[in-house]
């Protein structure tokens, strides 16, 4: 520790990647506790690597989503169709098959069309989407892009 301003030794974006962890774990666990109590007894058929597959592609989801929309997400409405699903697309990312962006839509859609929640709202832009012309896409054309496969 410093003593000339008694600040630890870390760096504000140390800090500040270590407060994101903090709030996708929290988040994560929130979500999979309303599954868990929405499936009811269709949980205990998991298996523990299922469930920390889970795990990892919902922090997957919380990190592309926009945290007001992950609030109104209803974790609790999915059953074990909807689970297996998910992981069928959290392969798909671990294996590199398809494009992340539209893997985390496809799994946001699960969700939302049990939930009946909102539009995806994504925190940041990636580069890597672009338009099915082939060109780089902006939000407003991603937003009409993805609201048009959900139709």
């Amino acid at each position: 520790m410093n003593m000339n301003n008694q600040r630890p030794d870390v760096t504000d974006e140390e800090i500040g990647m270590r407060t994101f962890q903090i709030r996708k774990a929290r988040a994560v666990e929130r979500a999979m506790e309303r599954m868990r109590q929405g499936m009811k007894t269709e949980w205990a058929m998991l298996a523990m690597g299922e469930i920390e597959a889970l795990g990892w592609v919902l922090g997957e989801l919380w990190a592309y989503v926009a945290h007001t929309e992950w609030d109104d997400l209803h974790f609790s409405k999915l059953r074990m169709v909807d689970v297996q699903s998910i992981l069928v697309f959290a392969r798909e990312m671990t294996k590199h098959s398809r494009n992340s962006v539209d893997v985390l839509q496809d799994i946001y859609k699960v969700v939302v069309d049990k939930g009946q929640g909102v539009a995806p709202i994504v925190r940041a832009w990636p580069e890597s989407v672009t338009s099915e012309e082939g060109g780089p896409v902006g939000a407003a054309l991603f937003a009409r892009q993805a609201s048009a496969r959900r139709a």
